[in-house]
C-alpha cells in the first residue's frame, strides 16, 4: 500500500513530492508517475523520460538492497535548473557495521526457480544458486 502526501508547499521555489511506499518491484510504476505528475506541474515535460528511468533505477536497487519494508520516493525541484531525486530506506542502522536485518522480500516462481526466505533474516535459499550476483537471482546471468 502507498501513503501520497500532498505537493509541500514552500516559502519560495517549487513544490516538492514524496511518496512512501511499500518495498515491491511494482513501487517502480509508482515512482515514475510520481516523476511524471511533478515534472508536469514544473513545466518540465520534455524531461520526463529520463527522469522517469532515473525513478525507476532507484526504485529498483532499493528494493533489491534495502533493509526496511517500506521506502521514501522524493522529487524535489532546489533551484530553477536542477531537479532533486532520492529514494531512500527509512530504517534506521543498527548493528556493529550499522546495517539493519533485511526484511526479505516476497519471492515467486520465475522460469521453474523457486526460492524461499529462510528463518534467518536476510538470507535466501534458492533450487538453483547463483556462483555470485544477488541472493534471490537464479542462475547465472
Amino acid at each position: 500500500m502507498t501513503a501520497l502526501t500532498a505537493a509541500r508547499p514552500r516559502a519560495k521555489g517549487y513544490p516538492g513530492y514524496r511518496l512512501t511506499a511499500d518495498r515491491v518491484p511494482e513501487t517502480a510504476e509508482a515512482a515514475r508517475s510520481l516523476a511524471r505528475v511533478a515534472l508536469a506541474v514544473w513545466g518540465l515535460a520534455d524531461d520526463t523520460d529520463t527522469v522517469e528511468l532515473v525513478m525507476s533505477e532507484l526504485t529498483a536497487n532499493a528494493v533489491h538492497h534495502a533493509h526496511g519494508p517500506k521506502i521514501r520516493l522524493v522529487v524535489n525541484r532546489p533551484a530553477a535548473a536542477r531537479v532533486y531525486l532520492a529514494v531512500t530506506d527509512r530504517t534506521p542502522p543498527t548493528g556493529s557495521l550499522g546495517w539493519a536485518p533485511r526484511t526479505p522480500m516476497p519471492t515467486t516462481d520465475a522460469d521453474s526457480c523457486s526460492s524461499t526466505p529462510s528463518p534467518t533474516a536476510g538470507a535466501t535459499t534458492s533450487s538453483a544458486p547463483p556462483a555470485s550476483g544477488p541472493p534471490n537471482a537464479c542462475g547465472p546471468s
